[in-house]
């Protein structure tokens, strides 16, 4: 899939570090800006330092059931 193709990506597939790292890094920019950006297991501080290295923030929108979302390009 091309750069931009997706409205919305979920993250929620290797819970380590890494693989969370790894898959914003590979996911992000598939999704369009004003898309959303989200994944599974927000309060995990793997998780966490990952969204701060990648996406500069830890500072998403909080869903239910430890969803994050991060509105590409508004936060």
């Amino acid at each position: 899939f091309g750069d931009g193709y997706f409205d919305l990506g979920f993250i929620d597939a290797d819970h380590s570090y890494e693989g969370v790292k790894d898959d914003i890094i590979r996911w992000y920019p598939k999704v369009r800006p004003g898309g959303m950006v989200c994944g599974h297991d927000a309060s995990w501080e793997g998780i966490q330092k990952a969204l701060k290295e990648t996406i500069h923030t830890t500072n998403c929108v909080r869903f239910t059931d430890d969803v994050w979302g991060h509105h590409k390009g508004l936060l």
